[in-house]
């Protein structure tokens, strides 16, 4: 963690203890009895009063309100810095390993889930047409979410989104595989490796599902079919078709 970030952080500390603070006194004098009393009557006289007798409460609400605004902004700089933070270190350590971005996303990935030949316990099919395992118990179909690709990515504006870590997997190469109903998304086109084992699934169990996202993450094409190779090659040649 930068300098920077800790100060930071410190100083987030300090307006949080006296936005506490400002607020048990705030809520010390809203439970006494006089200010239940003008509550009660709610007549601007005894709320003129009131006031009068007690400009701590009047100051109390004035700085928690500049607090709140002021921890409000600490936040923004904290998650900024933060984010361009992780950012920094997940590339230093890219550059570290030797390996290309797309390289070192699918290495981690296999590190963690391993790899699996059957497509029902399949979670991801990688672009040199490995399978990732999402089968951890062994039960014959995949049981580990496809959420977890939040775990592959140090960005918080990623890892803190499902959606935003998968259709980044899906933007380096990756096609997401489902099992319920043999299912295929992808958003590049597929390598020779992949369209191989599309091919495969066609052969082996008919119709599959396939849905083709463009780089909006908007599906373009939702299908069921028995010639998804086809399809799909179809689809990607159309030249208004856009990935990038």
């Amino acid at each position: 963690m930068s300098r920077k970030l800790t100060q930071l952080y410190d100083v987030q500390r300090e307006e949080q203890n006296s936005l506490q603070n400002l607020r048990n006194l705030k809520k010390q004098i809203e439970n006494a009895s006089d200010f239940q009393n003008m509550l009660r009557t709610g007549t601007v006289e005894m709320a003129n009063a009131f006031c009068q007798n007690h400009p701590e409460y009047i100051h109390a609400c004035d700085t928690i309100k500049a607090l709140e605004h002021s921890t409000d902004l600490r936040n923004k700089q904290i998650q900024t810095l933060y984010r361009k933070e992780q950012i920094r270190n997940e590339k230093a350590r890219i550059k570290r390993s030797g390996l290309t971005e797309k390289e070192y996303r699918f290495a981690n990935a296999i590190k963690m889930f391993g790899t699996t030949d059957r497509f029902e316990a399949s979670g991801f099919l990688l672009p040199d047409g490995t399978m990732l395992n999402f089968d951890p118990s062994g039960c014959g179909q995949r049981t580990e979410d496809h959420a977890i690709a939040t775990s592959w990515f140090d960005d918080p504006d990623i890892n803190r989104f499902a959606y935003k870590a998968i259709h980044e997997f899906l933007r380096l190469g990756a096609i997401r595989t489902g099992d319920a109903f043999l299912e295929v998304c992808l958003q590049t086109e597929p390598t020779p490796a992949q369209y191989r084992i599309i091919h495969q699934m066609n052969r082996h169990y008919g119709p599959i599902y396939l849905d083709i996202i463009d780089a909006d993450y908007c599906i373009s094409l939702s299908v069921q079919t028995m010639q998804a190779v086809q399809t799909i090659k179809q689809q990607f040649a159309h030249p208004e078709y856009h990935t990038a």
